[in-house]
This record gives C-alpha cells, sequence and structure tokens, in this order.
C-alpha cells in the first residue's frame, strides 16, 4: 500500500509546471495579473511580464521575497524569472506555452 501512495505522490510533484521562489508565509501580496495570449498552431507563444514595485512611501526599501507563477492551462508552459526577481525591487519573467496551446498564468508577487 504504501509504495502504491508514494507512486501517486511523485507522479504530482513531478506534473506540476507552476514556478515559485521565495516564500509568500507571512508576506503582503503587492501584485496578482493574469497573463495570457493567443494560441499559435505547431508553435509556442512567449510573453515577457514585468514589474516594479512603485515608489512608495509604505514600499520605500521593500523587495520582493516571493513570486508564485501558476499555470492555468496545466501544460508543459514553462516561467523563468529573466531580471531581477528575489531581493530587488522589480522583476522580468518570461512565459512560453506548450506547442499549439494559448498561454494563461496566474503571477503572485510578494514583499
Amino acid at each position: 500500500m504504501t509504495t502504491h501512495l508514494w507512486l501517486l505522490t511523485c507522479i504530482a510533484v513531478v506534473a506540476s509546471y507552476d514556478e515559485y521562489a521565495g516564500t509568500n508565509t507571512g508576506k503582503v501580496l503587492i501584485h496578482y495579473g493574469n497573463v495570457h495570449s493567443r494560441a499559435i498552431p505547431f508553435r509556442r507563444s512567449v510573453t515577457t511580464f514585468s514589474y516594479a514595485i512603485p515608489d512608495l512611501p509604505v514600499t520605500f526599501g521593500r523587495t520582493i521575497q516571493g513570486i508564485e507563477v501558476l499555470d492555468l492551462t496545466y501544460s508543459a508552459a514553462t516561467a523563468r524569472i529573466v531580471q531581477g526577481g528575489l531581493g530587488y525591487n522589480y522583476v522580468d519573467l518570461r512565459l512560453v506555452s506548450d506547442y499549439g496551446l494559448p498561454l494563461n498564468y496566474d503571477v503572485y508577487i510578494y514583499i
């Protein structure tokens, strides 16, 4: 019984294409956004996403502590941090869809 449970757990972990960096535990959600693009037959859709913490007295000196990128198509789409990210006040993401499928991501950024 435990062998079957272990196998199911491994499959669930491998099948996840969501991206996480840092932590969101006890952090403040500063940005939520949905990024999507159309499907291109027999090709991948590539989109970039940029975010910078606004220059406000409340956020002065704060840096990004967590980034969560969720693939809503449950496909082999990928998300990558290109510039900035954890410890910076900005982040640039490169989002790539699976072949022939639309791109649909939820992006959460925590400080």
